[in-house]
């Protein structure tokens, strides 16, 4: 029988350590490891400014480079040492730049087919954390909390969401965000300079690596930056629950959605039926994604047209610009275009009637 039980004790044991191992799989992030995430995420962000100039990459980018040196001079010959046995300043330096170069990464995979405004105001995001993650210069006796993505709750990266639509959810991931012996931590929604938003998110559920938010619906939230500013607690020895540094997670708010098409319809007319007839007009103004609007339009002065073409402009929220055209079809061919910014505009004349679609935001990086 006790020889039984000492076998029984050791397949626990072993089971455990299993377990413990299968835990802590993988390598350990050190110094050398974040020096290297920082001079590659700088390196694809210059990539991508060249492609796209952008004011916001550009200063984010001399930013990581900044931060590179700091923590290559900060390390020294120790930027092999593992994180979390680094000294205080040391430590939080590290976890804050592995916070940043993180945040790139997810910029540089989200910020795909977005209209130039979208990935503007994406680029703003990132810039805006960049900055605050460097500028913390608070050294904790333990490992701070840091917030290392703002996520959906299905786990998609998001830098920026359009106001005025239904209750949303947030998820923060990151490290140190909450402690089970202590109070959950309290988020406090500002703006780039610390006003209060009138809409305040509420915590619907708080871990040490992720808190979950549910942001408020309708027009409260001002376009511009929405700044989360996650104040946690742990339980440190013999004094009870104290303050943790500010864990700061951003997201860019911006104006509802809106297209405003405008088209011109040509007719042509065979020899000896007048020539052409042009049509000019607007369709009624999209201000949601998934939606349609429909015109009845009748072009044609001749009873039987040897063809349309079919030219529009549309304009996004932000002013910009986008046209297409002309397209010429025969006149039994309905003639389909696409938009950017998912739209579609097609005419169909059998029926004489323009059709604008706006198919879900394809911009990886908005929510």
């Amino acid at each position: 029988m006790a020889t039984y039980r000492l076998h029984f004790c050791m397949v626990i044991l072993a089971l455990a350590a299993a377990a413990g191992a299968s835990a802590q799989s993988g390598p350990r992030l050190s110094g050398s490891a974040v020096i290297t995430e920082l001079q590659e995420a700088r390196s694809k962000l210059e990539a991508r400014e060249q492609a796209h100039p952008d004011k916001s990459l550009d200063a984010t980018a001399q930013r990581l480079s900044q931060w590179q040196q700091t923590l290559e001079k900060s390390l020294g010959s120790d930027a092999a040492q593992p994180v979390e046995l680094m000294s205080d300043a040391r430590r939080a330096l590290a976890m804050r730049a592995h916070a940043g170069a993180l945040r790139t990464q997810a910029y540089l995979a989200s910020c795909t087919r977005c209209l130039e405004g979208d990935a503007s105001t994406m680029a703003q995001a990132l810039a805006l954390t960049v900055d605050r993650l460097a500028e913390a210069r608070d050294a904790p006796s333990a490992a701070p909390p840091v917030i290392e993505a703002v996520e959906t709750p299905d786990g998609r990266a998001i830098f920026a969401l359009h106001g005025g639509e239904a209750e949303r959810q947030l998820v923060l991931v990151g490290k140190n965000l909450a402690d089970a012996q202590c109070a959950d931590p309290k988020v406090v929604a500002t703006d780039a300079k610390g006003e209060p938003s009138t809409q305040q998110p509420t915590v619907k559920s708080a871990q040490p690596t992720r808190i979950e938010l549910v942001l408020p619906g309708g027009d409260g939230i001002a376009p511009g930056s929405y700044v989360l500013h996650v104040k946690a607690q742990r339980k440190a020895f013999l004094v009870g629950c104290v303050a943790q540094p500010e864990a700061v997670g951003i997201v860019q708010v911006a104006p509802p959605p809106r297209f405003a098409v405008t088209y011109t319809l040509n007719a042509r007319c065979s020899s000896g039926q007048g020539g052409a007839s042009i049509r000019s007009g607007s369709l009624p103004v999209l201000t949601s994604y998934g939606a349609t609007q429909v015109a009845q339009v009748e072009p044609d002065t001749c009873p039987t047209p040897d063809g349309f073409a079919l030219s529009a402009q549309v304009t996004y929220a932000d002013g910009s610009h986008e046209q297409i055209g002309p397209i010429s079809q025969p006149a039994d061919t309905t003639i389909t275009a696409g938009l950017p910014g998912g739209l579609s505009l097609q005419w169909n004349p059998a029926i004489r009637q323009l059709v604008l679609r706006s198919a879900a935001n394809a911009c990886g990086g908005f929510y």
